[in-house]
């Protein structure tokens, strides 16, 4: 038994928009401790230094919002909170209005200004016929289909079906987002007719429009340094990317090494078949409608 550590989607932010700094102390504690095993985000660990802050993009963006003189679409993951506020403040900052396509951008906005983790500036969003009725240079769409999804609002917007919003020369569209990997030529085709149609695309081959998400080598390097882990386990990155994560970790300042576990083929081994899980879950829109939890699970073929 022991303790596990899993990172998630991280990057350590020094300038974070909510002002919510990494729990550094917390994970220096979880160190001193003993970790058995650290569970950490891998997608980057080919990237060089420190992934950058999310306040430099706000600022790329707000000379974009600053210098336009027409509509601006900026499509967007809708899980991307902090980007959708940069959005969000800019409009209101130049005095335009927002409209959201896609449902996930609207059900991901209405969740997250109602617990609070987004400001939704008074009367900043409208409509989409309300926004339709304003000069092009007070309007901003705010669309999901950055990774040129068929069926996304983006999409069809570039190909001209989409029910609403037709693409209009003058129009500055943005697709603040990094390509996934296996998306190139989706993106390509959907980037090809937006200039077809008489927009200008920035995009991440010729501007500066996002960050990543995902630290980078000496981020990752400092959460070895910060929780010294007895095993470490890559995890949100290809198999390719497994072996450097243990090349950083050989480069920590203190002695011991941890041990790589493969999660490739012979990834379900594990340190014990059999652990305790603690609390139960529960799923669904109230605490305590079902459990879904175990005491004990055991890995089983698959």
């Amino acid at each position: 038994m022991g303790t596990i550590v899993h990172t998630g989607d991280f990057k350590l932010d020094p300038s974070p928009l909510d002002g919510e700094l990494p729990d550094y102390r917390r994970f220096a504690e979880l160190g001193e401790q003993g970790v058995m095993v650290l569970c950490s985000d891998s997608t980057n660990v080919d990237r060089p230094g420190h992934t950058r802050s999310e306040m430099d993009v706000g600022e790329a963006l707000g000379a974009r919002f600053d210098t336009a003189t027409g509509r601006i679409i900026v499509a967007t993951f809708a899980s991307h909170i902090h980007r959708i506020q940069h959005v969000l403040t800019l409009a209101a900052r130049t005095g335009r209005r927002v409209a959201l396509l896609g449902m996930s951008m609207q059900r991901n906005v209405a969740i997250a200004a109602d617990l609070g983790y987004l400001r939704v500036p008074q009367n900043v969003l409208v409509e989409l016929e309300d926004l339709a009725e304003l000069p092009a240079d007070r309007q901003v769409i705010l669309s999901t289909g950055s990774q040129g999804e068929p069926h996304s609002a983006l999409a069809l917007m570039a190909s001209s079906e989409h029910k609403y919003v037709r693409i209009e020369r003058g129009d500055l569209v943005i697709i603040s987002a990094r390509v996934i990997p296996g998306n190139e030529r989706t993106i390509g085709r959907v980037v090809n007719a937006l200039y077809r149609l008489g927009a200008e695309v920035l995009y991440e081959d010729n501007a500066f429009v996002h960050v990543s998400g995902h630290a980078s080598q000496e981020d990752l390097k400092m959460m070895f340094n910060l929780t010294r882990p007895r095993y470490f386990i890559p995890v949100h990155g290809e198999y390719r990317q497994s072996p450097q994560p243990r090349a950083a970790g050989r480069e920590r300042r203190h002695r011991t090494r941890p041990r790589l576990l493969d999660r490739g083929r012979h990834g379900r081994r594990g340190l014990e078949d059999r652990g305790a899980s603690g609390r139960p879950l529960s799923s669904g829109s109230r605490a305590g409608r079902r459990q879904v939890g175990r005491r004990h699970r055991r890995r089983g073929p698959s």
